[in-house]
């Protein structure tokens, strides 16, 4: 973590595009695509479980950063990640 939090204020520094991306909530029909990670996953429900699509403070998005929402666990499927690389021209 504490490099991470020396590597970010430099790239912003340099204008180096920043991308997070995180889980958006769903409900109502929303659920039924949640897929069935949760019945598959025996780590479910541990004591002490963190959210983990929740972005820690220490590294949270600064202004400028992109937030990338999205609904599968891969940031590749289906959100609009790979259009914010080619727009920043980040190879």
């Amino acid at each position: 973590m504490r490099g991470l939090q020396r590597v970010l204020p430099k790239a912003r520094e340099r204008k180096v595009p920043i991308f997070y991306s995180t889980g958006k909530p769903r409900s109502g029909a929303q659920r039924i695509f949640a897929g069935q990670w949760a019945a598959k996953n025996l780590r479910t429900g541990e004591a002490g479980e963190e959210d983990g699509q929740q972005i820690v403070t220490e590294t949270a998005p600064g202004p400028g950063d992109i937030l990338i929402p999205k609904e599968k666990p891969s940031t590749f499927l289906a959100t609009p990640f790979l259009s914010h690389h080619l727009y920043h021209h980040v190879a």
